[in-house]
């Protein structure tokens, strides 16, 4: 739902504070995620946080035998208010990778509601190196 501000009443109802601006990132996050939850592996990383604005994705890993799993939670702050939202809920990556889809087609079905997204793309540059 568009608010033109956040109230306690609604973090307390449920709702989930993002950022117009904040979207693509948000969406880039959740999709790079995905594709790390797919699939069983390990990761020297400890934990990491995405930023989008105001919205933070932090994520933990739970080491495990056979690959590791990982616990995302999602804040954000808009005016002192601030909200939570736990993204994986089980220890099992693929479904939480599920999750994070399901989540991602939401966020794209109602993103009419919005302006017009600017997706982002991989850049990529030449670079030289010189050496003195």
């Amino acid at each position: 739902r568009y608010t033109i501000s956040v109230t306690v009443e609604q973090i307390v109802s449920g709702y989930f504070a993002v950022g117009i601006n904040d979207f693509d990132t948000l969406v880039a996050s959740l999709n790079y995620l995905s594709s790390v939850l797919q699939g069983r592996s390990r990761s020297k990383m400890q934990s990491w946080e995405f930023r989008a604005g105001n919205t933070t994705l932090k994520t933990s890993k739970i080491p495990r035998a056979y690959g590791d799993a990982y616990d995302v939670v999602a804040s954000s702050t808009f005016n002192e208010v601030k909200s939570l939202f736990r993204i994986t809920t089980e220890k099992n990556n693929k479904r939480n990778s599920n999750r994070i889809e399901e989540l991602m087609k939401y966020i794209e079905r109602n993103r009419t509601v919005f302006k017009s997204a600017y997706e982002i793309t991989p850049k990529f540059y030449e670079v030289v190196v010189v050496k003195e």
